[in-house]
């Protein structure tokens, strides 16, 4: 944990951020793009991130700042929805500046953040708050526990089903609310049969909410004293250290993918100092004054540490199920290679989007950098959520088809999807980018280019595909520190496309990852498209997937 100096030197270092008027910290606000209007780098104040604030406030035990902390949870509390016929019942807005109305739409999981850290700030520092605050808290907790009651979020939601877990949990044990202690109860109960059933979390090796996940289960295990609850706790935290674990490559420090969703391709500094806390591993990056962890870091336990300093051979790959279905065939796995100095994994069957990775690579480049390898598909420069791929990897190969779903979102996988079924586009591509310092991209003809960096080369392996009646064409293109290898769907005039089984939708590629001083692999990717399905072989790599829109 953070020293007080620590604690301190955070709170001075945001001191120019709190607004003394409306009792809350700014922030310039990084918008995701959906559930709100607020233009990104705005800057605005957050609920959320006051709450978090005020506890920090707390956590220095200085006399001013308990006091200031008792104005932001006051006024972050003025700020819920409270009442129980309202559809937003029991959440928050994201922002000050924007109120639940304006948002588009509301986000409910913010009974969740928000009562997360209320309850939590009420359970360590009730002997510091004011009497009446206190009974607001517990009022505003209630509100959020109910709400959370109300949704029922199930397993699949992995931070959210554990985050609300933890809210029922502790408001129903230190208030005395059966009804919504047993509800958390058997919350985290199903969460752990959802996940041995599965194998895995279905939010599936996330470095972002795989992380949250563990907050979540520490804050069980920090506010709730029921024995039962925590023995399934403490079973569900080996399940998410298990996944960490097995991805993480230790010569780069970064987690192999496939990820389900992940905000950065890097590991961000805080979730580097995280790990380093929990295991005892070097961070690459440190923040400067990072924020005060409001949970306890717990850590990981002793049998799954080993892992993260060193691989348990020198090349090897793992295979996971992620999301199980009745049908195999239809489940979603993950496959990983790890080699000393790289590893790249894919996803076998995914959508596009921004917060996945159904394709990454990484390997040590020029100047201690890390070179990251990514597929994605883009609409006009943004991941394309309609776009999907079939992914079949043996070790450091993979073969790829990329197709289109019949209706999708756009930008975001529902939140955004066309009233009226049509996209309209002036550029649609498959991008394959390397992004490193000393990032080049060559044709070496043939159907076949070449991304490099630092002593590793990316073959990429090409055919002729077809993408609503057209011919896609492969070409190179270079960015801000990057180099890309695209297949162009489309690119020209706006123009509408509504994604029907007239037309096929198929690219097919495959990748090798290889030491630049090794050639090209001379298999040939065969294709073979009859009764809607493409049928695609590549050396021992052999993969089908439905040549029209699913």
């Amino acid at each position: 944990m953070m020293t007080k100096s620590e604690i301190i030197a955070y709170l001075k270092s945001v001191e120019k951020d709190y607004d003394l008027k409306i009792a809350m910290i700014g922030a310039p606000f990084h918008s995701p793009g959906y559930h709100t209007r607020v233009p990104d780098g705005t800057y605005a104040h957050q609920t959320r991130g006051s709450l978090n604030y005020a506890a920090a406030l707390l956590a220095s035990g200085e006399k001013k700042y308990v006091a200031r902390a008792a104005k932001v949870i006051a006024s972050v509390i003025a700020q819920q929805d409270k009442d129980p016929t309202s559809k937003t019942y029991g959440i928050w807005s994201w922002l000050y500046e924007e109120p639940l109305e304006n948002m588009s739409p509301p986000d409910w999981n913010w009974a969740d953040f928000c009562g997360a850290a209320l309850v939590t700030i009420l359970h360590d520092y009730a002997a510091k708050l004011p009497k009446k605050l206190k009974a607001d808290m517990r009022a505003s907790i209630a509100h959020a526990a109910y709400s959370i009651f109300r949704r029922n979020i199930g397993p699949g939601y992995t931070n959210i089903a554990l985050m609300g877990a933890a809210v029922t949990l502790a408001a129903g044990e230190m208030f005395g609310l059966s009804e919504i202690f047993e509800y958390g109860k058997k919350r985290l109960t199903d969460m752990l049969t959802h996940t041995e059933y599965h194998g895995s979390f279905n939010e599936y090796n996330s470095p972002t909410y795989t992380v949250v996940a563990i907050e979540e289960i520490n804050r069980t295990l920090h506010l709730v004293e029921d024995p039962a609850v925590r023995r399934i706790a403490g079973k569900l935290a080996v399940h998410a250290w298990t996944m960490v674990a097995e991805h993480y490559h230790p010569a780069t420090g970064q987690w192999s993918g496939p990820h389900s969703r992940a905000y950065s391709d890097l590991l961000k500094p805080g979730t580097q100092a995280y790990l380093a806390e929990a295991t005892g591993i070097t961070p690459r990056e440190r923040e400067n004054n990072p924020q005060p962890p409001m949970v306890p870091v717990l850590p990981c336990p002793a049998k799954i540490k080993a892992r993260f300093f060193r691989l348990p051979s020198a090349a090897f790959s793992i295979n996971r199920r992620f999301i199980r279905q009745e049908d195999d065939a239809k489940s979603t796995y993950g496959t990983t290679w790890f080699s000393e100095d790289a590893t790249i994994g894919s996803v076998n069957q995914d959508m596009f989007w921004a917060q996945r990775r159904v394709l990454i690579g990484y390997w040590k480049a020029k100047d201690a950098a890390v070179a990251v390898l990514r597929l994605r598909f883009l609409h006009d420069g943004k991941d394309f959520c309609t776009a999907r791929v079939v992914n079949t990897q043996n070790d450091n190969r993979i073969l790829s088809v990329t197709g289109v779903f019949r209706s999708n979102g756009d930008f975001h996988p529902n939140l955004d999807k066309p009233a009226d079924g049509i996209y309209r586009a002036e550029d649609l591509r498959l991008r394959y980018e390397l992004t490193a310092p000393d990032a080049q991209a060559r044709d070496l003809g043939g159907g076949v280019f070449a991304l490099s960096a630092g002593g590793r080369t990316a073959y990429i392996h090409t055919t002729p595909g077809t993408f609503h009646g057209e011919t896609v064409r492969w070409e190179i293109t270079k960015g801000d520190g990057s180099c890309c290898i695209d297949a162009v769907a489309y690119q020209g005039p706006r123009k509408e496309f509504q994604f029907t089984p007239e037309h096929a939708y198929y690219i097919v590629s495959g990748l090798t990852l290889a030491q630049s001083n090794e050639p090209p692999v001379k298999d040939v990717l065969a294709i073979q498209c009859a009764k809607d399905v493409c049928r695609t072989t590549w050396g021992s790599l052999t993969c089908s997937s439905p040549s029209g829109p699913v």
